[in-house]
């Protein structure tokens, strides 16, 4: 199953138990927000799949934008339990075969500019303090 296969089935599904195992046990998230880490991700995407949640989401359309070994570039269109509809980017990068990492925002908060990281260059944007990205890559880095 590709990466986008799996982001799929968890989005389609709402498949919490493959969501975890797709987690590297060091997973940190860059959100407009703030950092996100694992136990804290987990539990605000399972706030979506609950029905009886006024944070559920419902998944309309998944396009994959990019993806090779390191990385994967995803964007959704979903409508919130408001009545809101919503369309985000998500960038994951990965070591041990898991997601160890990333960021998504909503296309109208994207400017994206080049950064030197896992030794090549990737977009991320402008928007992210420039330490956060650096305490990402790293980790993500660490045991290479």
């Amino acid at each position: 199953m590709s990466r986008f296969e799996v982001v799929k089935e968890i989005a389609s599904n709402q498949n919490y138990e493959l969501l975890e195992n797709h987690l590297h046990e060091d997973f940190m998230l860059i959100r407009e927000e703030g950092l996100v880490l694992r136990d804290e991700y987990l539990e605000y995407v399972k706030s979506h799949f609950e029905e009886d949640s006024n944070e559920l989401i419902t998944v309309l359309d998944l396009k994959v934008k990019y993806e090779d070994d390191e990385s994967l570039i995803w964007q959704d269109l979903f409508d919130t339990s408001d009545g809101k509809r919503m369309i985000t980017t998500t960038y994951e990068a990965y070591k041990d075969d898991k997601w160890c990492g990333g960021f998504y925002s909503q296309p109208s908060h994207i400017f994206f500019c080049y950064e030197q990281t896992l030794n090549h260059r990737r977009r991320i944007p402008q928007a992210i303090p420039h330490e956060a990205v650096a305490q990402l890559t790293r980790t993500c880095t660490d045991a290479t």
